[in-house]
């Protein structure tokens, strides 16, 4: 249960992110950068509110599973921004 909900936190906050991101709000760049910004600090504010209601009401969790896959969750999101369409034919 501890990896599920240490997923889940990444998971909700990555949407809530993906969800402001794409009201495109502008498109000039102080527009998008304004969003992006705002985009970042309500992923991080749930973040830390999500963290925080997991180790508060849930007792029993494993803190090092439940860490270490929020932790690679967020990793795997970042990485993912790596990864190229090499479709095209030359």
């Amino acid at each position: 249960m501890s990896a599920i909900l240490g997923g889940a936190v990444s998971v909700a906050s990555s949407a809530a992110f993906a969800i402001i991101v794409s009201s495109k709000i502008g498109y000039i760049a102080s527009d998008t950068v304004r969003l992006a910004l705002r985009a970042e600090a309500v992923k991080i504010i749930l973040t830390i509110g999500l963290l925080w209601v997991v180790f508060k009401f849930y007792a029993s969790v494993n803190a090092i599973v439940f860490v270490g896959t929020f932790i690679f969750i967020v990793l795997i999101h970042s990485l993912a921004l790596l990864v190229t369409d090499d479709t095209k034919k030359s």
